[in-house]
Order: structure tokens, then C-alpha cells, then sequence
């Protein structure tokens, strides 16, 4: 009588037990943002957001940095449960060919750690519109792809850069992100 007891018991304690599975950058899933307060990040703030979750950001993370760019760890109920990598700005004549450039060096990385293969979505319904744009644009076209595992979903993208005064007029920045969720 005593073993189904003890079994009930010890199912209902690990069922209650919050899963910290692997994310990336050294970090895990559902982790605490004061984890983050101790590691000596450069650049490392605390943003508060609206629905009452946190941003940790940073330009460099705690381990295996990808590229240039920004790093932020999205935190709900003290919880980590999302990952932003983008990179700066891409602008100029040629930011187009250099963000395709970026985004597959990136792509090829992101096979070789989830070891499967991607769902990609690389396409533009009207090339008389700028490409940055049209990718941000679901309406006009898309240059992503998806990858995942048993832990983590990521989505690489590409999409129009910021130049720091809001969306660029002249249409030619753009940025390249990859956005990390748990499954």
C-alpha cells in the first residue's frame, strides 16, 4: 500500500517541478532573470515591459556569441520564454546582398546545431518592390527559416532595419534576426 502512495507522491512533486530545458547562448528555459544580474554581461539592462515580464539586454551573451548585434532575453512570470539575436543595421547600395549573405552564413549554423531539416519560406511575390520591405510584409513575400528540436524553436529572418529613427525611409536597411522560443 505504501509503494502506489509513494509513487502518487513522487509524480505529483516532479509534475510540479518547472522544466529547465536547454536554450542557447549557455542558458535554459524558465531560468530567473536575476541569473543574469551575476553573469558580467557589457550593456546588461533590465527593461520592464508592459504585460509585466522583463528584458534582459545585452550585446554580447553569456556563451557562443553569433555575430554583431543585440541579444535579448524576453522573461514572463519571472520566467525566461523568449530570445532575440539581430543584428545591426545592414545599409547601402548593397545591404540587400550583404543581409542574404548574413542570413545564410546563419542558416547554415542554425542546420549544423538543430540537425534537422529546415522549414524555409524564401520568396518575393513582386520584385518591383524594395526587398526589406516586401520580406516584412507576409502580404508581399518572406525570407525565413525554421528550425527545432526537442527544446528549442528557432526562426531566422530577415526583415527592414531601424537606422535609429524608426522604420527607414529610403528602404534600403535592413536587419537579419533569429528569434528562439521553447517548445
Amino acid at each position: 500500500m505504501r509503494l502506489p502512495a509513494l509513487f502518487i507522491i513522487s509524480l505529483l512533486a516532479i509534475s510540479g517541478c518547472d522544466q529547465k530545458n536547454d536554450a542557447v547562448f549557455g542558458v535554459k528555459w524558465n531560468t530567473s532573470p536575476d541569473r543574469y544580474r551575476y553573469e558580467k554581461l557589457p550593456t546588461y539592462q533590465v527593461i520592464p515591459q508592459r504585460d509585466g515580464g522583463a528584458l534582459v539586454y545585452v550585446t554580447s551573451p553569456p556563451s557562443g556569441k553569433i555575430g554583431t548585434g543585440e541579444y535579448r532575453f524576453y522573461f514572463n512570470d519571472s520566467k525566461l520564454k523568449k530570445i532575440i539575436y539581430r543584428s545591426y543595421d545592414m545599409t547601402g547600395n548593397d545591404s540587400v546582398e550583404t543581409a542574404k549573405k548574413e542570413y545564410n552564413r546563419l542558416k547554415s549554423m542554425l542546420g549544423q546545431q538543430f540537425d534537422s531539416q529546415p522549414v524555409v519560406s524564401e520568396h518575393v511575390y513582386n520584385t518591383s518592390f524594395a526587398f526589406f520591405p516586401c520580406v516584412s510584409n507576409p502580404e508581399c513575400g518572406s525570407w525565413s527559416s525554421t528550425f527545432s528540436n526537442k527544446d528549442t524553436t528557432a526562426k531566422l529572418s530577415i526583415s527592414m532595419g531601424n537606422n535609429g529613427n524608426g522604420y527607414s525611409e529610403d528602404r534600403i536597411a535592413g536587419s537579419v534576426s533569429i528569434e528562439y522560443t521553447p517548445k
